[in-house]
Parts: C-alpha cells; structure tokens; sequence
C-alpha cells in the first residue's frame, strides 16, 4: 500500500510581505491624493491672485483716468458734435408736410448724468425744439435718490429759453452743487 503523502507550507511571510507591500501602496496613494489637492489648491490661489491682481489695476486705471479734478465722472458741459448730429439727424427724419404741421411738434431732450463723489447721481435734461437745435428751449437738473427700493428724484433748478437759473429747491447745499453738477449750456 502506498502511502499518501501530504506537505504543509508555512505562508505566513508570505502574506506579511504582501500585506505590507498593500499598506505602503495606499499610503502611497493617500500621499499622492493630498499633493494632487494641494497642487490644485495652490493653482486656485494662484488664479484668485491673478484676478485680484487684475481687478486692482483696472480699479486703479480707473481711478486715475476716469476720474476729473472734481472727483466725479462727468458727461461734459459742452454739447458734443455726436449730439448735434444726432438732432439734426432726428430733425431730418421727422420731416412735416404743412397740412400736419398745425398737429404736430417735435421736442427732442437729451440727458447728462453726473455721479458725484458719493455716488449720487445729477440729471440734466435739455429740451430742443424740432425747428431750433442749436440752443435749448428749456433745461432743468434734478437728483436721483435711491429710495425704498426705487428711484426718487428731487428737482434742483431749471433754465429758461432767456437763460434765467430758477431755483427749485430750498435746500442750500442742493442750491452750491448746481454749478458743480448740473450741465447747464450757456446761451448763445
């Protein structure tokens, strides 16, 4: 009769080494993943600077160029040739034949806004008649308040087609800024 014969193996290195090589590949890899996030992070911070960076610069270009002496952005007092083109151009295009004239007359009104240095706004609005673009027939300024979710406006002064400065406030320091603020033409 013959003998079975049986052998027994002892893997019990065998299984440590590999456990141990396992545990070394995760720490591995949970190394890895913190540098990757770190790395991304790092990339984050670095773009946030960059537009922060870019902001500050516009801010200050801003600054510096879109500002007057004054300290607030201004659309000018003069009437530009870009305005009186337009009007002209306006006032060719609404041409009347004379049985419509006695119904119809055409006012054009053009706006400047003035934002002063705390941020209020002053409109001045300039009304032209369709038959004379050169001078306003009337012109008035007021402030734009914000208010309760909306928009307040508060008249300041007007001027009439003889150029007389009419006062529409009582407020003394609405009554100073009208010559900073309000963009009034001259008469001619």
């Amino acid at each position: 009769m013959d003998r079975e014969h049986y052998t027994t193996n002892d893997f019990t290195a065998l299984n440590l080494a590999i456990d141990t090589e396992s545990t070394r590949h995760r720490e591995l890899l949970a190394l890895y993943k913190s540098k990757s996030n770190l790395n991304r992070a790092q990339t984050f911070l670095y773009v946030c600077g960059a537009i922060a960076v870019l902001m500050l610069t516009a801010g200050l270009l801003y600054w510096l160029f879109g500002y007057n002496s004054n300290g607030f952005i201004s659309t000018g007092n003069l009437k530009s040739e870009v305005q009186s083109s337009n009007l002209k151009e306006l006032s060719s295009t609404s041409s009347i034949t004379d049985d419509n004239a006695m119904y119809t007359h055409s006012i054009y009104t053009v706006f400047h806004r003035t934002v002063t240095e705390n941020g209020e706004t002053f409109v001045t609005g300039q009304e032209y008649a369709g038959s004379n673009l050169d001078s306003p027939e009337q012109q008035y300024c007021y402030l734009e308040l914000l208010a309760g979710g909306g928009v307040r406006s508060v008249n300041v002064a007007s001027v009439n087609e003889a150029g007389e400065l009419t006062f529409e406030t009582d407020d003394p320091e609405l009554i100073q800024s009208t010559e900073q603020y309000c963009n009034f033409l001259k008469s001619p």
